[in-house]
């Protein structure tokens, strides 16, 4: 979890001497991983909006000349960039979690669509033979292509019920996980923009800063 900077050298040096754990996510005992998912989550909006305003304070005190200050900012900036890098890797953790713990719901759906898929040529192929069987005359032909036929839709039918077992189970697995039902963006949707991930805007002067 992140905690309040104060911008100031007080703040910079109780940093130094008591930093916060950088490399280890905090987990709530009897939290899901969909829950830890949005609380790791939530740390990182948090911490991004303290980035920010810590690079706000290190302007406002750039502008006023408080280098005792801005030495403060900048241990504030590195300290909170590294929790972040903390917080994202809380959530890809969390997301490999989630990942795992549905994977076997995952494969079944994609084993189920792969037999549907299956099904449905060899309907077709069943019906152009009932066709060509027709056409010739083949009485016995036509009779065990109508079985055949038959047969498949009745395949068919099993398949897309199985099918629908797996999406049930599925979304039984994800509620239990403490993760919303599935829309379009599964629980991807969950993700927040990693693009920028601690961007903030560099502030004047800033590297100059450093390289004196």
């Amino acid at each position: 979890m992140s905690r309040p900077i104060l911008m100031t050298a007080l703040a910079a040096a109780f940093l130094a001497a008591a930093p916060f754990a950088a490399d280890a996510q905090v987990v709530i005992p009897g939290t899901t991983p969909g829950q830890q998912l949005q609380t790791d989550q939530q740390t990182y909006q948090t911490d991004r909006a303290t980035l920010r305003t810590d690079y706000r304070q290190l302007w406002t005190d750039r502008a006023a000349g408080n280098a005792a200050g801005v030495a403060a900012d900048q241990a504030a900036i590195a300290a909170q960039r590294t929790q972040q890098q903390t917080d994202r890797t809380a959530i890809q953790t969390d997301r490999a979690t989630i990942r795992t713990d549905l994977a076997p719901d995952v494969a079944a759906i994609k084993t189920d669509r792969a037999a549907i898929q299956a099904d449905r040529p060899a309907l077709r192929q069943d019906y152009r033979q009932l066709r060509t069987d027709q056409a010739a005359g083949n009485a016995a032909g036509v009779t065990a292509d109508q079985a055949a036929i038959a047969a498949q839709r009745t395949q068919m039918q099993t398949d897309r019920t199985t099918l629908q077992g797996a999406k049930t189970q599925l979304q039984t697995d994800r509620t239990a996980l403490g993760l919303p039902a599935q829309g379009g963006g599964g629980f991807g949707a969950h993700r927040p923009a990693f693009s920028g991930f601690g961007a903030a805007p560099a502030a004047p002067g800033l590297l100059q800063h450093h390289r004196r």
